[in-house]
């Protein structure tokens, strides 16, 4: 298990998976980072209408983000918006398996278990599609269960039915039925 830097800032990039609105004025947002797997930050006064660390932190986007240690998360302490994928938001069905695509990664992922091969599969698939010729989510869901170790990509080529059985527990029923109906 790789754990986060013991000293108190650090900064890393990452793909923005979620945000969740904690408090009045906060956020919690959900990324996962090139160097350290998946990190929870919470970001103080972003929900502000002068906030500045809210333009940046947009779903689906890679950010480079500054990081400071806290007790229960990370706190957002900097950030620059790197790569937004606005061919993204012009299709809705884009849209859909980019969300659906983050979602997945955020429910089988565990906090601070570092995987390059997930990082860079998330970024490779929102660049796709971003493009005119977007990759399948098939082959996205296939290989991040590859990398999870829920199955081995042979298994995977066989049926669907292997695939439903394969999806964990714990993934909320709306995006199984998604992902199943996908594939």
């Amino acid at each position: 298990m790789f754990r986060v830097p013991c000293f108190m800032t650090y900064r890393t990039l990452g793909v923005v998976l979620s945000r969740r609105d904690v408090h009045e004025r906060d956020r919690l947002y959900t990324i996962y980072t090139a160097q350290y797997g998946r990190v929870e930050a919470l970001a103080k006064g972003a929900r502000k209408i002068q906030s500045k660390l809210a333009g940046a932190m947009e779903v689906p986007g890679i950010v480079d983000v500054l990081l400071a240690r806290g007790a229960f998360f990370e706190r957002l302490a900097g950030t620059q918006l790197t790569e937004f994928f606005t061919g993204i938001y012009g299709q809705p069905e884009r849209l859909e398996h980019a969300r659906a695509a983050l979602l997945l990664t955020e429910h089988l992922t565990r906090p601070d278990i570092r995987d390059d091969r997930i990082f860079i599969l998330l970024a490779s698939y929102l660049r796709g599609l971003n493009a005119a010729e977007p990759p399948q989510f098939r082959e996205f869901v296939l290989r991040l269960l590859s990398f999870l170790g829920f199955i081995s990509m042979q298994e995977a080529a066989k049926s669907r039915a292997v695939l439903q059985e394969t999806l964990p527990d714990h993934v909320p029923v709306a995006l199984r039925e998604f992902v199943v109906g996908r594939l």
